[in-house]
């Protein structure tokens, strides 16, 4: 990944669209910060993600993780 997208959710999720991106490791604050960005941006439809593996804190299910989920597994 680019380290200039790095800390621009905006950006990385249109990166993760680009590249096609299907199999994600990253730590959960960038993942809530992933899903904060996804749940409003019309990027999400192009997500290609299979898989989103986090660590270091515990998973917190939010509202807006849960939905991001669910519409990063949408078929298209």
């Amino acid at each position: 990944m680019p380290e200039e997208i790095r800390a621009r959710p905006d950006a990385f999720l249109g990166w993760l669209a680009e590249t096609r991106i299907e199999v994600l490791h990253l730590p959960y604050v960038a993942l809530q910060m992933l899903a904060v960005q996804a749940a409003t941006s019309p990027l999400t439809a192009r997500l290609r993600l299979t898989e989103v593996i986090t660590a270091g804190e515990v998973l917190k299910c939010t509202r807006t993780s849960c939905a991001c989920s669910c519409a990063c597994r949408a078929p298209g």
